[in-house]
């Protein structure tokens, strides 16, 4: 379990990332597709933590971002539902924990097979949702910009996962 000193650390690297690296005309696909590498973190932080840190954090980030990447509010929206969604998600596609309520599932120590179910469909919420608000429009090219961000993103946090978040060794 991360300390919240390490957690803190670690999101303003990957809000650095996603600003100075991710936010760069060298990586983003003309307007179409936007990677969102800060999801990872935040979908791989330990459930050891409250749901009220966890929250905090969340909004932080999506606020933080949000004042670096217009429009405001839209990035803080939609990290607060994929953090709210998470808990839920993780009872569906982990059924030892109905049958055992007191384990803890951590995210960052499962296979990279459960990490990708895991983070693919909250990723794709999140676009969606992302992309309706700071939008407000649901046309087609908002429909392309959701799957083709969507898309990056999965890649993106494919790759993440495998250099940060991968199941150690027992």
């Amino acid at each position: 379990m991360n300390s919240l000193r390490q957690v803190i650390i670690g999101l303003i690297v990957f809000i650095f990332l996603q600003k100075i690296v991710f936010q760069s005309p060298v990586v983003v696909i003309s307007e179409l597709a936007t990677p969102k590498v800060f999801l990872v973190y935040l979908l791989m932080l330990s459930y050891h933590f409250s749901l009220t840190v966890v929250f905090l954090l969340a909004f932080a980030v999506g606020l933080i971002i949000d004042f670096l990447v217009f429009p405001i509010g839209a990035h803080a929206f939609s990290s607060l539902l994929i953090v709210a969604l998470r808990g839920f998600w993780v009872k569906l596609i982990s059924p030892q924990i109905v049958i055992n309520p007191t384990e803890v599932i951590e995210p960052a120590q499962q296979s990279l097979r459960w990490q990708m179910i895991y983070i693919f469909p909250l990723a794709l919420i999140y676009e969606i949702v992302y992309n309706v608000l700071a939008d407000f429009d649901f046309s087609f090219f908002t429909l392309q910009k959701i799957f083709f961000s969507w898309a990056y993103t999965c890649f993106w946090s494919i790759l993440f996962t495998i250099l940060f978040f991968r199941k150690s060794a027992a």
